[in-house]
Formats: C-alpha cells, structure tokens, sequence
C-alpha cells in the first residue's frame, strides 16, 4: 500500500489537480499535504477526488481563514496545525515546520513524520523515525510516495502517470 506526501503546492492547481487524477487512477487513497497550499481551487480539488483522503497540516502560509472553515467540512479532509493518521497500521505526524510534528506527537510512537516549508526534498532518519519533506511541489513539481510495508520512498514528479 502506498500513500502520496505532498507539500508547498501554493497556488499550483493544475498541477495538484494533476496529481490527484493519476493518484485516483492508480488506486492511491491517502494523501499527506504538509502545507502551503491553501488558495481558491483547493477544496473543490478535494472535492472532485472523494475517494482520497487528506490530512491536511496547515502552513505559514495557510492564513485565508475563511476558506480554512470551508475546507473543515469536506469529509475527506482532516485539517489542524499537527495531523496524525493511522495508516495500514503505520502512525504518520505531519507539520509544516519540521520538529513541531515531533514535539507535539512525542507520546504516540509515529513512525513516520512529514514536514515542507523548505522547499528542498529530504528524506532522513532520526531517532529511529523516518523524517520526510517532499520539496515544493509548485517549484519542482514533484512528490514522495511511500510504501507503508517497507517505508521505501520514491519520488515523482507532478504529471508522471505510473
């Protein structure tokens, strides 16, 4: 089973609508958005993929209050400063800012932790768990996704169909 791990899509629509399409295509339901992406567009992008479910970790950027109470109520998407999600069996932390994930889930033996805002891909280990940041996906177009049976990582880029 794998999961995508998006980050910094900032105003890039059509390359998260993108995503998405061949995310559904591939049968991928779980989706890590660790911020920065927040702008007009977004939620019907949520809204249009039902089957995908999101967990949203808001960015520095992600400051459009308004649209952030819209977003709460799409059933797919879980939204808040720190996400944790149980996926397969396998606990993710996700924040924007890497660290606060950490900090903040310390108590519940994540194995994994996402984060963005650097714009600069990652993918490193500390203290025994895998620490991801996928890069921006407005600037370089690309993603991480990850295998939740071996916690292999593989990068791609926004309009590669696999």
């Amino acid at each position: 089973m794998q999961i995508a791990i998006i980050s910094d899509s900032h105003g890039s629509l059509d390359r998260l609508t993108q995503v998405f399409d061949n995310l559904q295509n591939a049968g991928i339901k779980h989706v890590i958005h660790a911020g920065d992406g927040i702008n007009y567009g977004i939620e019907d992008i949520f809204k249009e993929h039902p089957e995908i479910q999101v967990y949203y970790a808001l960015g520095n950027c992600d400051v459009n209050r308004e649209l952030i109470d819209k977003m709460t109520k799409l059933s797919n998407l879980m939204i808040d400063n720190v996400v944790l999600a149980e996926i397969n069996g396998v606990k993710i932390g996700a924040s924007h800012v890497e660290g606060i994930a950490e900090n903040v889930l310390k108590n519940e033996n994540v194995q994994v932790f996402c984060h963005g805002h650097t714009h600069r891909p990652k993918v490193s280990e500390k203290n025994h768990k895998l620490v991801l940041n996928p890069g921006a996906l407005m600037e370089d177009g690309k993603y991480f996704l990850l295998n939740l049976e071996t916690l292999d990582v593989e990068q791609k880029r926004f309009d590669e169909k696999f």
